[in-house]
């Protein structure tokens, strides 16, 4: 045994110099395993106190955030994060969920219970992929109170609040009449006040924006019930708490760099939509998910301004879909009263200006909603079309014909204008107020102008004159190179 381990002595020496002369280092390889090792349990446990702290915080503010009405245990409620994944959101298995947000004023604001913003948040739900449209209802929107008399909808939540004096029955009743007005159900709401919503951008580090005019407001309210001048100027730039606040707010814009109106309520709920889509970009970006302490601010700032019926696990749930959703996916749409759109202007039996409902029936806003994704193949083919090209790009009709047939809509004929002067498309509607979700459609597509007056020329032309139509397009220069080769990719 003796001589046995002397052997073993002596030939350590000439394996060391063979791992040596062959670059084998067993010390050094077992002391960066250990190092490796040592770093991937730190790094695992910093991920689970994270973890646990992130759903903690998340159960210790449902009290105040996630307004369900139920008390449920610390593990309970882990257990139901835990198995977020598993669990459908209300409406996913039918295809598509609803979810109002509503922006409001707060304390410290005049008028602090009516809701600035309202907005649907609609998901699309199919096999391959979701897509997402945000809709906006304009705030000055006349909803019916009884037989006789009606309200604006923005004073809907304060109704109901003034009535309850419950913050969740407020909400979900404002969900429901909602539901009834726009003909979709709402599965869920999310109320947000003006101090939350600048928390919120502040923790992201502030969001970036692309200010599409330059515009200034001399009216834009102050906190002690006055006006200051605020001004934004055209171009990318990043925008704090405050500063995007002004800029969802405003309006009274008078643009001094620019083509669109920047004073009315449409334009306003534009900006708005352009805001909640930055904030997605930040919130789901990973300089946002991986910094704790950005998480922890933005937990803190909906616990204290944000009140909702999601519970936890389907906030989570809502968080996942929404990382898988492509910026291309999202739409934005707003209910207005441009160009013979859905909605047109009055005033009240007292006199204070208000929207309607084209001929005073909010069927054509349901159907425009109900239909927000995809237009039915029967309504496309009731409607007939006929397009015209009215610049000098050869085929521009014919391209175009080509492209809505394969989306079912029904072209009866297309062929080139008298003139070919057109700088900007015009859809002629044959009966005013017609297919006015349709008409919406196409004029957001081809940025065009509506008209009901149709030119002599294209009158006298005979083919059009034995044909039975509903719209005539002609094709303006305004659709532009970059539409061409799309039309081009589309067509071949």
């Amino acid at each position: 045994m003796k001589e046995q381990f002397q052997h073993q002595i002596s030939i350590r020496p000439k394996l060391d110099l063979i791992r040596k002369s062959e670059g084998l280092n067993y010390d050094k390889k077992q002391k960066m395993f250990k190092f490796f090792l040592k770093t991937f349990f730190v790094l695992f446990i910093f991920a689970t106190v994270l973890a646990l702290l992130f759903s903690y915080k998340v159960i210790s503010l449902s009290r105040d955030i996630f307004q369900n009405g139920k008390k449920s245990s610390l593990f309970f409620n882990l257990k139901r994060l835990i198995l977020a994944d598993d669990k459908k959101i209300k409406g996913e298995e039918e295809g598509r969920t609803n979810i109002l947000l509503l922006g409001m004023g707060g304390e410290g604001h005049e008028g602090a219970m009516l809701t600035d913003t309202i907005m649907i948040v609609s998901i699309k739900f199919n096999s391959q992929e979701k897509e997402v449209v945000l809709i906006s209802i304009p705030r000055d929107l006349a909803i019916p109170y009884n037989e006789t008399s009606e309200f604006k909808i923005n004073n809907l939540y304060a109704r109901e609040i003034e009535k309850t004096n419950d913050a969740k029955k407020a909400g979900e009743e404002s969900a429901n009449i909602i539901s009834k007005i726009v003909g979709v159900p709402i599965h869920y709401y999310i109320r947000v006040d003006f101090e939350g919503f600048k928390k919120i951008v502040d923790s992201l580090g502030g969001i970036e924006i692309e200010v599409k005019n330059s515009f200034f407001d001399k009216l834009y309210p102050t906190e002690d019930f006055g006006y200051q001048t605020i001004y934004f100027e055209k171009g990318k730039q990043i925008m704090d708490g405050e500063k995007t606040l002004q800029y969802v707010r405003s309006r009274h814009g008078q643009v001094i760099d620019g083509e669109n109106d920047e004073a009315s309520d449409f334009a306003r709920a534009k900006r708005q939509q352009q805001a909640l889509e930055a904030i997605k970009d930040k919130a789901f970006s990973v300089s946002t998910i991986f910094n704790p302490k950005k998480a922890h601010d933005i937990l803190e700032a909906l616990g204290d301004h944000v009140r909702t019926n999601l519970e936890p696990g389907e906030m989570l749930k809502l968080f996942d879909i929404a990382l898988k959703i492509e910026k291309k996916k999202i739409r934005n749409e707003v209910i207005d009263n441009s160009n013979n759109g859905l909605l047109y202007a009055t005033t009240s039996s007292y006199g204070a200006y208000i929207l309607l409902p084209q001929n005073n029936d909010f069927s054509i806003i349901q159907s425009f909603v109900q239909n927000i994704f995809n237009l039915k193949s029967d309504e496309l083919e009731a409607v007939k079309i006929i397009i015209l090209n009215g610049t000098e790009i050869p085929n521009l009709a014919k391209k175009y014909a080509e492209i809505l047939k394969t989306e079912n809509y029904n072209i009866v004929f297309f062929d080139n204008n008298a003139s070919s002067d057109y700088e900007k498309t015009v859809i002629y509607n044959k009966v005013k107020h017609s297919f006015p979700y349709i008409l919406k459609t196409l004029r957001d597509r081809f940025s065009a102008n509506i008209a009901l007056d149709l030119p002599k020329k294209i009158k006298e032309n005979p083919e059009i004159a034995k044909l039975d139509w509903d719209m005539i397009i002609v094709l303006g220069q305004n659709v532009g190179e970059t539409e061409l080769e799309i039309t081009n990719s589309k067509s071949q």
